[in-house]
């Protein structure tokens, strides 16, 4: 397993792992650059909060080596974000991870834990009806842990309001899930909007084994004399003289004939 030296450090401009809420009067998407506040008094929309924070992200990459990444988090509703620096001091920053929680989101605390020669009180989320989905994250600090436990509570509660709201199911379904686990879906951002994936040919491996194939194919013509009905063949021709570029050959199939 690759271990670093210590724990990432985090930003000056906040503490490690503080967990900053705002009071929000609609539910909305957490990918943007702003933070905004309100009152829930009025209007119908449900009052709900914004939580936010550095967190650290854990996980095993593919080639099966231990990562610790500091990131920062934000939870506002039922959406989640993964940033690599706090988007309210970077407006327009795009998150490397977003996604809806499910109401089957079960998160689950795992205590401390030696990461890189640092104590961590680790997360475990994960969806007890698909287990691909999951992921850990972790916190500074114990108050810190219960406070992010309390905002994905929060998230789950927003996601049974709108089941028993009456949302659509179908726009549900296609709302992506958060997902801390596995390669991020860098795909999605420049093939959002294509109708379907075609894919042509079996890969570089089958061309290049068929470019030594044929490479073979053509060493055996020149040798034997090649397939009958060519146009001919290499044994029957002699080189006479390159001009401007162009070998020429000379018939001697005519001048010797078998």
């Amino acid at each position: 397993m690759a271990t670093a030296a210590r724990l990432p450090t985090v930003p000056p401009s906040a503490a490690a792992g503080d967990v900053s809420e705002v009071e929000l009067s609609e539910a909305g998407s957490p990918d943007l650059g702003s933070r905004s506040s309100g009152s829930g008094s009025g209007g119908s929309g449900r009052s709900t909060a914004e939580y936010s924070g550095w967190v650290y992200h854990l996980g095993v990459n593919s080639i099966g080596h231990e990562y610790c990444h500091l990131r920062f988090l934000v939870i506002r509703a039922k959406f989640v974000a993964m940033y690599k620096r706090d988007p309210h001091d970077n407006p327009g920053l795009e998150p490397i991870r977003k996604g809806a929680v499910s109401h089957t989101l079960m998160v689950e605390e795992l205590g401390r834990r030696r990461v890189n020669h640092g104590d961590v009180y680790v997360l475990r989320l994960y969806n007890r009806l698909n287990q691909t989905k999951k992921g850990e994250i972790a916190c500074a600090t114990p108050g810190e842990a219960r406070k992010w436990i309390e905002a994905f509570e929060q998230a789950k509660q927003q996601a049974d309001y709108d089941l028993m709201r009456g949302v659509n199911w179908n726009r549900l379904q296609n709302e992506n899930e958060i997902n801390l686990d596995g390669h991020r879906p860098r795909v999605r951002r420049y093939a959002q909007g294509l109708g379907k994936f075609v894919r042509i040919g079996k890969g570089p491996e089958m061309l290049l084994r068929q470019s030594s194939d044929l490479q073979g194919q053509e060493i055996v013509n020149t040798n034997f004399g090649g397939d009958t009905g060519d146009a001919f063949e290499a044994h029957e021709w002699r080189y006479v003289r390159t001009f401007n570029g162009i070998r020429i050959f000379e018939d001697i199939s005519i001048t010797n004939p078998k």
